[in-house]
């Protein structure tokens, strides 16, 4: 949809019409210059006229057609953008990711790690949440921000896909620290 910032510039389009309209009224041709050179006095008369006629009006009608643009343009057309949405529909979702030692070092799902299997099953999570924007906190001996609240589905899992018990050398569970944090986020 087209959108005019200054839309009431637009109303100056009407007085260059009616210029235009009452000077067609009072002369078709537009005025006639007296030009005067060897070269055209040697031109049949009739066929001098009717050229400096029909250029005269094709010149006149593009003077009148810019200033037509040039009222546009002063308008400000262009589509309306916002940078935020206007309204949500989704909500907003903290992850608490536990990558200590006893996630990586528990093989309950053979071949996998309990660490792996969580990363698969929160991917599959993310790719299921369409509107909702989502946060990733991390924590074993203490918490950490990995990602913000996002809608960039990609990323997430990118960065869910990157983490590993290494990022954190604290270790123990500070699932109180990650609950505190996320609550902090949302």
């Amino acid at each position: 949809m087209e959108l005019f910032q200054r839309p009431f510039l637009l109303f100056l389009i009407a007085p260059i019409l009616i210029l235009l309209f009452y000077q067609w009224k009072q002369n078709p041709y537009g005025p006639i210059f007296s030009i005067r050179s060897d070269r055209f006095e040697k031109l049949d008369t009739s066929i001098w006229i009717e050229l400096r006629k029909t250029s005269l009006f094709v010149s006149e009608t593009f003077v009148y057609v810019s200033m037509i643009f040039l009222v546009i343009a002063a308008a400000g057309p262009g589509s309306k953008y916002t940078l935020t949405p206007d309204s949500t529909q989704g909500i907003d979702i903290m992850i608490a990711l536990d990558i200590s030692g006893s996630m990586v070092n528990s093989y309950d799902f053979l071949p996998k790690n309990r660490l792996s299997v969580s990363k698969d099953l929160l991917k599959q999570f993310i790719q299921k949440r369409l509107y909702d924007r989502i946060g990733i906190v991390v924590f074993a001996g203490a918490a950490y921000l990995q990602s913000p609240l996002s809608s960039d589905r990609f990323a997430l899992e990118e960065l869910i896909s990157e983490t590993s018990n290494e990022d954190i050398e604290e270790q123990g569970t500070a699932i109180g620290d990650a609950l505190v944090l996320s609550t902090y986020r949302l």
